[in-house]
């Protein structure tokens, strides 16, 4: 049986959204072709967050303050430019963090892309482990 995004996601009676939703679906591996994962982030996680004023300036000052170089690059000895601002804690598991500037590191979009398993959107290995030298050097639990 095949599943469609209306079968997943059922909108109003009017047809209408209520708030706008990023969303993003992903057929779970060794679970069958059918079965699906579906993320919705809020208004204030979605789309919406990365186009605020709020967010534009905050990203301003992080790739400011890295020297607008890639961290991770940096950590090698390497200088590359950064023209992304990362989420330590992801914003969708750790909205509380998605302000704070100890959370935020500039990366090259190659260094991003290595944060992240761009199929599933969980964090890869190399994520993971700066999450975790991350909790350590500001006592947060995981």
């Amino acid at each position: 049986m095949s599943h469609t995004f209306s079968d997943i996601i059922k909108l109003p009676e009017d047809g209408k959204r209520k708030a706008p939703f990023l969303i993003y679906l992903n057929t779970l591996q060794g679970r069958g072709p059918d079965r699906f994962r579906v993320f919705l982030i809020g208004r204030a996680m979605g789309e919406s967050f990365y186009k605020s004023k709020r967010w534009r300036k905050l990203r301003g000052r992080i790739l400011a303050r890295d020297g607008y170089r890639c961290q991770e690059a940096k950590r090698y000895g390497k200088v590359v430019p950064a023209n992304t601002v990362h989420h330590i804690f992801p914003m969708t598991d750790y909205p509380q963090y998605r302000w704070e500037p100890w959370n935020l590191l500039s990366l090259s979009n190659d260094a991003h892309n290595q944060m992240h398993d761009r199929n599933t959107g969980e964090l890869t290995d190399k994520g993971r482990e700066l999450l975790e030298r991350t909790a350590r050097k500001y006592g947060v639990e995981i």
